[in-house]
């Protein structure tokens, strides 16, 4: 039988739990939308930027935002329906998208 240790358990709690936040980061932010399904109001991206980059640092702690796009077309005042954000950690070296 293999006796583990503390430093052999704490890498694996911490890998479960950052797989654990990257299946819950676009449940989260599907759910915290204030907005209701119908409507339609267009924000600017700066709006979404706290809650996103939040959920983000929830997958990764070092995450940081290297992109953001607009899903739907500019209103007058630079404002969207929807905008996309994706972020990366170096330290997993990969990228998460919240939208």
């Amino acid at each position: 039988m293999h006796d583990l240790t503390a430093p052999d358990i704490a890498p694996r709690r911490a890998a479960r739990a950052r797989t654990l936040a990257g299946l819950l980061l676009p449940l989260a932010l599907a759910l915290a939308s204030p907005a209701p399904a119908g409507d339609r109001t267009p924000v600017h991206a700066r709006a979404g930027l706290d809650l996103a980059s939040a959920a983000a640092n929830i997958w990764a702690q070092d995450a940081s935002l290297i992109y953001l796009e607009n899903d739907e077309p500019l209103d007058s005042h630079g404002a969207s329906l929807r905008w996309g954000y994706l972020f990366y950690s170096p330290e997993l070296h990969r990228r998460a998208a919240t939208r």
